[in-house]
């Protein structure tokens, strides 16, 4: 199973739960998930945790050390891309609303190219009765079949310990 990662999840895991300088160990636990290709991050994502304007949040730091194992090596997947935008949101949305669903459909996108060993990880909850850019990336991921995950099933998935080095 390949593991596509939203930037939700590294944002909530460095604000929240595991923070980069208190809890390194999972931090490195993904760099090893990334370098085996567990889990991998689409360009766009990519750009939403890197290019922050604060360079020296440790989390774009983090990231930009580790860009060349996390990045998904992968042209974006036009034909899917355009299924995620008509089916997923709305087939004629404005500019206005392309800037506010972000990166979220080329991160779904790349999933749909093999909803069977693919896995949309995100830290947003679902809000079935939203529509077009307000559409929430489970919602989404439901309507075009693909799998959706949160922070805690990728844990439990790929077994995160703080001794998982250790064993």
């Amino acid at each position: 199973m390949l593991y596509l990662v939203d930037s939700s999840i590294f944002i909530d895991a460095k604000d929240r739960y595991y923070q980069v300088d208190r809890v390194p160990e999972y931090w490195r636990w993904l760099e090893i998930q990334a370098t085996e290709g567990r889990v991998k991050v689409p360009r766009r994502i990519f750009e939403e945790i890197a290019e922050k304007p604060d360079e020296d949040d440790p989390l774009v730091v983090w990231a930009k050390r580790n860009e060349g194992i996390l990045l998904l090596r992968e042209p974006l997947p036009d034909k899917e891309f355009d299924e995620v935008i008509d089916k997923g949101y709305a087939p004629d949305l404005r500019l206005q609303e392309y800037k506010k669903i972000g990166g979220d459909p080329f991160l779904i996108a790349h999933a749909l190219v093999n909803k069977k060993d693919r896995t949309v990880v995100t830290s947003e909850a679902s809000r079935s009765k939203t529509i077009r850019a307000n559409r929430k990336i489970p919602d989404v991921c439901k309507t075009l079949g693909v799998q959706c995950c949160e922070q805690w099933d990728l844990i439990e998935s790929l077994d995160f310990r703080t001794d998982f080095d250790k064993r």
